[in-house]
């Protein structure tokens, strides 16, 4: 699957987290200039739910959710 966002201004990086049902969660931090990411290594046909958030500092910023099904 691949993402893509329009940057956050004053973002010092963006945390992507991607989670399979119930199972434990994946996580990946990239840098401020970086707009896109691909997630590889998904189960097909599974449900997934996806958070992109900006990074400020030390803070978190409200993330923007995804809810995607893989292709079989």
């Amino acid at each position: 699957i691949r993402l893509a966002w329009s940057p956050v201004s004053r973002a010092t990086g963006y945390k992507i987290t991607w989670r399979l049902d119930d199972e434990a969660e994946t996580t990946d931090i990239v840098a401020d200039n970086v707009s896109s990411y691909t997630i590889d290594g998904l189960q097909p046909n599974s449900a997934y739910t996806i958070r992109v958030s900006p990074l400020i500092g030390s803070r978190e910023g409200t993330p923007s959710v995804l809810n995607v099904r893989t292709e079989k």
